[in-house]
């Protein structure tokens, strides 16, 4: 229990310093350590077919999860790309897309790939805890449609 506490208390630590929203954080911390605790108690020839399965379920909720992140993310880069007076082909030619690929990005169509991000937000001196924010959002919505789909509630 001592153990649990103190990996509650050391994410509640770390997310706080990127998010505002202390509701918000400890809901995501509380849900996690859960989600551990379960998967850790069972099994292992359980735990294995309890990942395939959880593997398979986010497969099929890519699409439902990337909705609001990429669209949040995509808006968010193109609004601090017209701030900077950059073009998209200059933006691309600076973290390595094609000027196709950074516009279906600033679309939602697909995600920001995750080795680009730390080189996005220097670029476009995006302000950390809003990207924090978004990524954030993002999971939260990813939550909700797990457990809808499973039909948890």
């Amino acid at each position: 229990m001592r153990a649990t506490a103190t990996r509650r208390s050391s994410a509640i630590s770390s997310l706080s310093n990127l998010l505002d929203d202390d509701g918000v954080v400890r809901c995501m911390v509380d849900s996690w350590i859960q989600i551990q605790d379960v998967l850790s108690a069972l099994p292992a020839f359980q735990r294995k077919k309890v990942a395939l399965e959880l593997e398979k379920l986010g497969q099929s909720l890519s699409p439902i999860s990337g909705g609001y992140l990429w669209a949040e993310m995509g808006d968010y880069i193109k609004s601090r790309r017209k701030q900077l007076d950059i073009s998209q082909i200059e933006l691309a030619r600076e973290v390595g897309f094609s000027s196709q690929f950074l516009g279906r990005i600033e679309n939602g169509k697909v995600p920001l790939p995750d080795d680009a991000l730390k080189k996005m937000i220097t670029t476009l001196q995006m302000d950390e805890k809003k990207v924090a924010r978004i990524y954030v959002e993002g999971a939260l919505d990813y939550v909700r449609a797990v457990f809808t789909a499973s039909k948890i509630r």
